[in-house]
């Protein structure tokens, strides 16, 4: 059991540190505001993630192949949002300090949680997880329960690393023109998530 835990940190770890749309916004987040106005949208997303984790891990897995038109309308919901926020990112003039009058609105803890139900990558890490390292013995709640808190921290310490990389291109990049090719460049990789995920729909 310890053997399949350490497998399941190892595919946590390379899920989560891979480029999406969640982590492309902290990136952004860190870039814009900081680390310290990024927490709220860090533990709503993990959080969030992880509960999906747990639900389809619990047989929530079988509601979607069952109606496979619900998880098709909660994927373009969420591509339509994140192509709206690439486009509210991309016109936003750069500022020497991001503050309340910026018009990137940040987003909130709500928006954060809510992203994870409608982002088709967290959806197909669940659906793995389900498949790769279900239990099927009477204490399969607490083996599921250990799972989505293994992923909730490794969820949580991906986006603070997005989050420091997006601040650190600030330190660096300080010019009001840096920062704006900055902001469009992170706009432009936001909407190549959202169709990449859109083309497998």
């Amino acid at each position: 059991m310890t053997t399949l835990y350490l497998n399941f940190l190892l595919f946590a770890v390379v899920i989560s540190i891979t480029p999406g749309p969640t982590n492309l916004i902290a990136l952004t987040l860190g870039h814009r505001y900081g680390i310290n106005s990024a927490f709220a949208f860090i533990i709503s997303a993990a959080s969030a993630a992880s509960l999906i984790l747990l639900f389809t891990t619990q047989g929530i897995a079988n509601i979607l192949i069952t109606y496979p038109l619900l998880q098709q309308i909660m994927a373009w919901i969420g591509c339509i949002w994140l192509i709206w926020l690439s486009w509210k990112l991309y016109w936003t003039p750069a500022i020497a300090t991001a503050d309340e009058s910026d018009a990137f609105t940040r987003p909130s803890w709500i928006q954060g949680a809510g992203l994870q139900f409608i982002n088709p990558k967290t959806w197909f890490m669940a659906m793995t997880v389900s498949s790769l390292f279900n239990s099927t013995d009477s204490h399969s709640f607490n083996h599921n329960l250990t799972l989505t808190i293994i992923f909730f921290f490794v969820a949580c310490n991906t986006l603070v690393f997005w989050t420091l990389l997006g601040q650190l291109t600030r330190k660096i990049l300080s010019s009001t023109k840096q920062n704006d090719i900055i902001n469009k460049i992170l706009a432009v990789l936001l909407l190549l998530s959202v169709l990449s995920a859109m083309f497998t729909l």
